[in-house]
């Protein structure tokens, strides 16, 4: 077989895969969002109600948690995309900004919120998925540790605050407030949840940075 027939049934075959991927995540998130407990669903339950054979769920994925694992790989990705919209962030960083790309972040983990929590919950169970969710938190509280040293080397983030405490701080507590907060809210309460993480973030960061104090001086 040429090498380009090879790499177009590669492609094909992985194609395939993130289409049946995506359609047993929706199914999976719908279940976990109607309350099943992620230990109670099975591979029989999740076929069955995808409306795929199981015979085909076993052609992609070797078992319920190698779905997990690739689902959570997946949403990662799309996660620190958008995430990145808040590292760009610099001195002109402006409470509105910071509102407005929270905002996104938020809207985008929201749908979400019920495989993440699985994703989480099950680490002590899976080494694989333990290492992903791993890899994302040291990943992202590296990242806001890196925005804050910066901003504090440009005098736009408050030169008090302690770098890698506060960032683990805001990165641990998000996680919980948008499994805990977050998932069941209605549309009010969602942009009330904005408002309040904004304010939050904007106060232990930005708002005591010298650019502004010495402004507000004047």
């Amino acid at each position: 077989m040429s090498r380009s027939v090879t790499r177009r049934t590669q492609d094909n075959r992985q194609a395939l895969r993130s289409e049946l991927l995506e359609q047993l995540l929706d199914v999976l998130e719908r279940m976990l969002d109607d309350g099943a407990d992620y230990m109670s669903i099975t591979v029989d339950s999740l076929v069955t109600e995808a409306g795929v054979s199981k015979s085909k769920f076993y052609v992609y994925f070797k078992d319920k948690e190698d779905l997990l694992h690739a689902g959570f790989t997946r949403i990662v990705e799309e996660l620190e995309t958008i995430s990145d919209r808040w590292w760009e962030l610099g001195p002109e960083t402006s409470r509105e900004s910071l509102r407005e790309v929270l905002g996104v972040i938020l809207s985008t983990y929201r749908p979400r919120i019920p495989l993440l929590t699985a994703a989480y919950d099950s680490t002590h169970l899976d080494t694989a998925v333990a290492a992903k969710v791993t890899e994302l938190t040291d990943s992202v509280i590296g990242s806001l540790r890196e925005l804050i040293e910066r901003g504090q080397r440009e005098n736009w983030i408050d030169p008090e605050v302690l770098a890698p405490e506060t960032a683990a701080w805001i990165v641990w507590m998000a996680e919980r407030g948008q499994s805990k907060m977050v998932r069941g809210a209605d549309d009010v309460e969602f942009e009330r949840l904005v408002d309040a993480c904004t304010s939050l973030i904007w106060n232990a960061l930005y708002a005591r940075a010298p650019i502004r104090t010495r402004t507000a001086g004047r």
